[in-house]
């Protein structure tokens, strides 16, 4: 995992030292990106995807990382604000599941480091999350307008470090996984319709064909998943062969393969909740499904 964020030595003339203090707010839901979009760096593929793109507004800067794994709906997303508005702050965020959380002491101790030798440092730190705040002190204005030309640099190349990390990672997963990289558009039949949404505690996923169709509604109640499947136009093998997947999975308890619904426990939802399982279906798989880069059963029924 490449460094949080560094900051430019340019700006340590306005930083003061100070050991940052260890309790910190817990990790709020406030977006940390503003502005417009300056750069992105994005790599695709059929094991995953990553994305890093920059913002800037007149007076700060800001990072959205967005990684995604397919094979087990493992993600990170990370977020970085600097504003040099007086008074100025600094602030980070990332949020991880899955084979990410065995990064977590990592990202913790990068979140210290990132508040070490600012005003006001504090961090906080999670099994699944981490969040970062601090202070560049006070800012003679007349330098704002450069200090943020090289802050955008700096982040511009931190996405440079985040995609040559991320592509390197993606490609070593999908030589462990066997998912290769064949992700054309066109390849296969394109989804008509491909959407997932919450209703109340509950979330929908729809994915049609022409000729088929998939309804996935998740509930969640004292610490369990119940999800319940309908599938229309469908051949019995290939329901069968998706019934025996799930039948594999230890995680999964009181599965009911009947006709062409499948019911089933977890009480882990691929290390996602369900806020977390709409985003990853809107913003990654659905647009391989609806383009056609995979077919619908090589994703949904992967054991």
């Amino acid at each position: 995992m490449k460094k949080f964020i560094a900051i430019p030595v340019s700006l340590a003339a306005i930083l003061s030292a100070c050991d940052p203090a260890t309790t910190t707010p817990v990790l709020d839901n406030e977006s940390y990106v503003h502005g417009t979009r300056q750069y992105e760096r994005h790599v695709e593929k059929k094991v995953g995807t990553a994305r890093c793109e920059v913002y800037a507004t007149d007076h700060s800067v800001s990072v959205d990382l967005k990684v995604t794994v397919l094979a087990d709906d493992s993600y990170m997303n990370q977020q970085i604000e600097a504003d040099f508005n007086n008074p100025t702050s600094y602030r980070g965020k990332v949020e991880f599941s899955g084979l990410f959380k065995a990064q977590s002491e990592q990202l913790c101790a990068e979140m210290k480091e990132s508040a070490t030798g600012m005003e006001n440092g504090q961090y906080s730190c999670s099994g699944d999350g981490a969040q970062v705040s601090a202070s560049f002190g006070d800012l003679d204005p007349s330098r704002k307008s450069t200090i943020v030309s090289q802050m955008t640099l700096k982040m511009d190349q931190y996405c440079d470090e985040a995609y040559d990390y991320f592509s390197e990672t993606l490609n070593r997963l999908a030589e462990e996984t066997g998912i290769e990289d064949s992700k054309v558009p066109g390849q296969y039949e394109k989804a008509q319709v491909c959407e997932s949404f919450k209703v109340g505690t509950s979330v929908q996923t729809r994915v049609v064909y022409a000729d088929k169709n998939m309804t996935e509604n998740i509930s969640y109640q004292n610490g369990s998943y119940t999800l319940f499947e309908v599938y229309e136009g469908f051949d019995d093998a290939t329901l069968a062969r998706a019934c025996d997947g799930y039948r594999a999975q230890d995680k999964v308890t009181n599965l009911a393969c009947v006709g062409n619904t499948i019911q089933y426990e977890t009480n882990v939802l691929n290390g996602v909740d369900l806020d977390s399982y709409v985003n990853v279906v809107n913003e990654t798989v659905c647009p391989m499904l609806r383009d056609g880069s995979i077919g619908f059963e090589d994703l949904w029924f992967k054991n």
